[in-house]
């Protein structure tokens, strides 16, 4: 393909891209129990949250982790092998959060939690288009412009996240959170093409771990 007809390409598809993505927004699958109480939650990482304001985080000290949820029709689409390595990579990244700070529990019991995630709208880095619009100046234009309109980059991969964390014991919901995040624009290596969603996965999986610290020490 010729420089001239790969910025053809771009610019048509980044043209579709901001008509599809600049009216999206994060919205619920029915995973959560309850979406009812989300909303934008200034200081925490996703797009929208709630957490309860009478529980006593203090009180806990271990967490259930459960498997990892995939949603949606891209979800489905996927080869089998990918849908595992995906759902295996954001439970194992919050274990690694979370384990040196919370006793990890497979049964119910008092002062534990139970920690559910599901993962939906998951798109893979497409390095051959990621790849131009990070280094020619007018594909960065586009790939910027797009940032600016919708919040989000060209081709560089993109994930949303349902959270819900329920004391084990009765089931109530104590947090939730709804949060869709974009990979960054990079020079691509030989690297997975899913290594900028799964980067995605550790931060919320720290930024999680470190707002339940906060609301232990807060209580």
């Amino acid at each position: 393909m010729t420089p001239q007809n790969l910025l053809a390409l771009l610019v048509a598809s980044a043209a579709l891209v901001l008509v599809s993505c600049s009216s999206s927004t994060t919205t619920g699958s029915g995973f959560l129990s309850d979406y009812s109480k989300l909303q934008p939650h200034e200081g925490y990482f996703a797009d929208l949250v709630y957490i309860s304001p009478e529980t006593d985080f203090s009180k806990y000290d271990s967490v259930i982790i459960d498997p990892v949820t995939l949603l949606g029709e891209r979800a489905a689409a996927l080869p089998q092998n990918e849908r595992d390595s995906l759902a295996t990579h954001l439970r194992n990244s919050f274990v690694d959060e979370m384990a040196p700070r919370w006793k990890l529990a497979s049964k119910a019991g008092p002062n534990t939690l139970r920690l559910r995630m599901a993962l939906s709208d998951l798109q893979a880095t497409n390095r051959t288009l990621n790849t131009p619009t990070s280094i020619l100046p007018p594909a960065r234009l586009i790939s910027e412009a797009q940032r600016l309109t919708t919040g989000t980059q060209s081709f560089a991969g993109s994930a949303v996240l349902e959270l819900e964390i329920t004391d084990s014991a009765s089931g109530a919901q104590l947090a939730a959170g709804v949060d869709k995040q974009f990979g960054k624009k990079r020079i691509p290596t030989a690297a997975s093409k899913w290594g900028e969603v799964e980067k995605i996965f550790d931060t919320w999986a720290k930024e999680v771990s470190q707002a339940l610290e906060r609301k232990r020490a807060a209580n």
